[in-house]
């Protein structure tokens, strides 16, 4: 048995100070685990963070896993939804890319591009909680999550036992201001016109001569943050035979596609969802207004669950589509 170190007590309370009340009663004999898990009481996160004070970090644009990543020197108006993941005992107590040491226990996050430390609003897409939580490391680094949350984090937001959520990412203004109507209808304003369906059940067509190692491959625990905007056209297999995707994870009430390019002329987003169709039966494109400039984005989906959308988005990548991306509407 393990007790708890006042010193664990203490950082934990320290980052629950917005998002999440604990209670830490004198039951010290239980394992520190379950005696964290037993003692949190959510209440949802603040419209406002305490102030940046100090220096940020930036840093310059980087390289992993062959994907370069280009840091905000911004966080002001950030608003994104993505998938989120969730990091623990493997790196608990470890340093940070902040310099800080990483608490499990503590309500922080990992993001690959917002400026070291950012307050981020992390609201799970999927039950409506949300929590405030300081970013203050680097990652994920996997294709199709945006933002790797801490242990406590992932607890207080309902997802610590399926591992992956849907969740939509606020950055908090940095002077400790509320977080304004304004900044929330900025990328509310970015919506689907109008969408061209393909109608069907969802299925993933397999040549008979298909590569079996990249079908049965693993899927790892994906996770990136999204892409920008992609013009350009991939062409790729054709394939013969049918075989149903399915998973044993939970179906989402949350829209997931995966992308895989945003044209401005829709005539190659027809090129390439007629050749999308060779591959799936269920895509569409869809018309969205950006900053006065119309975008064609060409998905796959919807997605009963992330499982299936990691499949999707790891066959594509295999099949040539090195843009996609998982997206959620």
């Amino acid at each position: 048995m393990v007790k708890i170190p006042s010193s664990v007590i203490q950082a934990t309370a320290a980052g629950l100070l917005f998002g999440t009340a604990i209670v830490v009663s004198g039951c010290s004999s239980l394992p520190l685990g379950h005696h964290f898990a037993q003692r949190i009481s959510y209440e949802p996160a603040p419209n406002s963070a305490p102030p940046i004070t100090g220096k940020r970090k930036y840093g310059n644009p980087y390289k992993i896993m062959g994907k370069t990543y280009y840091p905000l020197r911004s966080s002001e108006g950030y608003r994104e939804k993505g998938i989120a993941s969730w990091y623990g005992d493997e790196f608990h107590r470890k340093p940070t890319a902040n310099g800080e040491t990483y608490n499990m226990y503590a309500f922080t996050a990992a993001h690959t591009t917002l400026p070291l430390p950012t307050w981020v609003r992390v609201t799970n897409l999927e039950n409506s909680r949300s929590i405030m939580v300081r970013v203050n490391d680097r990652g994920p680094f996997v294709r199709g999550r945006l933002i790797d949350m801490s242990y406590a984090g992932a607890k207080a937001l309902g997802f610590d036992q399926q591992g992956t959520v849907p969740v939509l990412v606020e950055a908090m203004p940095t002077d400790g201001s509320p977080l304004r109507p304004t900044m929330l209808a900025a990328r509310d304003a970015e919506q689907p016109t109008r969408s061209r369906v393909i109608e069907g059940s969802f299925t993933r067509r397999v040549a008979a001569e298909d590569d079996k190692d990249a079908a049965t491959t693993p899927v790892p625990n994906l996770r990136t943050p999204s892409s920008p905007e992609v013009e350009e056209e991939m062409i790729k297999a054709t394939p013969e035979v049918e075989e149903v995707i399915t998973s044993d994870a939970k179906t989402l009430h949350v829209p997931v596609y995966v992308q895989t390019g945003a044209f401005s002329d829709r005539v190659n987003a027809e090129r390439q969802m007629a050749d999308l169709n060779k591959i799936y039966n269920n895509v569409r494109i869809m018309e969205v207004n950006s900053n006065g400039r119309l975008f064609y984005r060409v998905r796959v989906g919807p997605l009963e669950t992330v499982d299936i959308a990691d499949q999707v988005l790891a066959r594509l990548i295999h099949e040539g589509y090195k843009e996609a991306i998982i997206a959620i509407d």
